[in-house]
């Protein structure tokens, strides 16, 4: 079972076998969700800015 895991929720950085299914999927759409929240807000000001000017 613990292959099993490894190979569906494999992600760089993180040591084998020590992060269970529940603990894998936790840290990263939280992430993720930021960092897409941030780089759109910063698209969209850098369109307008560039735009307007």
């Amino acid at each position: 079972n613990n292959k099993y895991v490894d190979n569906e929720f494999m992600l760089p950085g993180l040591p084998k076998g020590k992060h269970t299914v529940e603990n894998v999927p936790a840290p990263k759409p939280a992430a993720t969700l930021e960092v897409d929240k941030e780089e759109e807000e910063n698209e969209d000001n850098g369109g307008l800015n560039h735009r307007g000017r």
